[in-house]
């Protein structure tokens, strides 16, 4: 955006790809100075390993999970193909004739949408069906949701905020929807819920009990941290993934490759830097009775 008269720019896509900040820009360079590789046993490899896990750990506490349910990607995209495919997989694994029924929401990003649609496509006649979420004033029919279920319904994508017009999703009450038929049908098999939350750490919480996710996708480059850099929030090890990638047993053998350190660094200051503002900021809001408070 340019003022007319002005060579002053201002610049307002932080929904695309926000600037990096000075913390996490701080933390990525020095933590560049422990190059080696995190799988390595030496020195070298010890200390990158080390910054690797407490990047891991600060991440996994916002979201509410143990430290194991952070499993890093190279941004969001990498991270819906992971659930959508990884869970597509892991369940014709273990029963290749169990039928498999996903709901989406159509205005999610393409990462969600055209993945669940090729998954679809790439087992035509192998029982995966595929249902968008239906919306109605502006916010996902939840009446409809209900209808939608089926005993072989294995998972629902979402996102929680939409990158382009903002939009900011009920994930809890889907959740709630979800829980009301599992429970009225007696089925055992948890309905996943996975939330895109890469537009979310600004404007929400990421506490993944708080939003009703068993998976959660973040995205540093949304959050000020330094592309290149996502993770995938599992709330429990037994939602079994299948990798999508091979060649390497890092991640829990969900991603393979060499991790990077110094982008896990940036990462967890971006994200502990966004909610120690928002704290601070509602802290100040409540001492001037600005507005009513909602713990989140």
């Amino acid at each position: 955006m340019k003022f007319t008269g002005s060579n002053h720019r201002v610049y307002m896509d932080w929904a695309s790809a926000a600037p990096v900040s000075k913390a996490a820009e701080k933390a990525f360079i020095k933590a560049l100075g422990s190059f080696g590789n995190p799988s390595s046993p030496h020195a070298e490899g010890l200390a990158a390993r080390e910054i690797l896990e407490k990047s891991r750990t600060t991440i996994a506490r916002l979201a509410g999970v143990k430290a194991d349910g952070v499993i890093f990607t190279s941004g969001a995209t990498e991270a819906n193909n992971l659930v959508i495919q990884g869970v597509v997989r892991a369940l014709q694994e273990k029963n290749s004739d169990q039928p498999i029924h996903i709901l989406y929401l159509p205005t999610a990003h393409a990462s969600i949408v055209e993945t669940i649609q090729a998954v679809h496509k790439e087992n035509a006649g192998k029982g995966v069906e595929i249902e968008s979420l239906r919306i109605k004033d502006g916010a996902i029919d939840l009446a409809a949701v209900r209808e939608q279920l089926r005993p072989e319904t294995v998972l629902v994508c979402m996102d929680l905020v939409c990158g382009e017009t903002g939009t900011r999703w009920a994930t809890r009450d889907v959740r709630r929807v979800l829980d009301a038929y599992q429970k009225e049908q007696k089925n055992t098999q948890r309905i996943l819920l996975h939330v895109d939350g890469s537009q979310a750490p600004f404007v929400e919480s990421i506490n993944c009990n708080h939003l009703g996710a068993d998976l959660l996708t973040l995205d540093a480059q949304k959050v000020g941290g330094v592309r290149g850099i996502g993770a995938l929030i599992r709330t429990n090890p037994h939602i079994f993934l299948a990798p999508i990638m091979q060649g390497g047993g890092q991640e829990q053998g969900l991603r393979p490759g060499t991790e990077n350190p110094a982008l896990t660094a940036a990462f967890a200051e971006a994200l502990q830097e966004i909610q120690e503002e928002k704290s601070r900021a509602e802290f100040v809001a409540r001492a001037a009775g600005a507005v009513s408070y909602t713990h989140l």
